[in-house]
């Protein structure tokens, strides 16, 4: 619940300060990108509920380290996916690791 309110407030926020940002916070996009903008909307809101379900049924301390891995599942399926459009580095790969360290360390203290 908790969640669902902060994600809230921060849109309304967000919406509210539209007048405050350059050519008043003017969005554009392709209609045709509008179909996969609502897809990755529904898949992001997806992965919260099963997030929010592992929580609820399994161990913090085995959850939260699986979790911290997505950025590896990113470098790997932008690497999959989108090869012609985005070049992954090794500084990218680098940062995608030590993020997951980061996570890691912090679910281990």
């Amino acid at each position: 619940m908790a969640l669902g309110v902060a994600f809230g407030v921060g849109n309304l926020l967000l919406f509210a300060a539209r007048p405050l940002l350059p050519g008043r916070g003017r969005i554009y996009a392709p209609p045709r990108s509008l179909a996969w903008f609502a897809l990755g909307g529904v898949f992001n809101l997806l992965a919260a509920l099963c997030f929010m379900t592992a929580l609820t049924f399994g161990e913090v301390s085995t959850i939260l380290p699986v979790s911290r891995l997505t950025p590896l599942w990113v470098v790997i399926f932008s690497s999959i996916f989108f090869r012609r459009l985005e070049r992954i580095t090794g500084l990218i790969v680098l940062a995608a690791l030590l993020v997951v360290a980061g996570g890691i360390m912090v679910s281990l203290r």
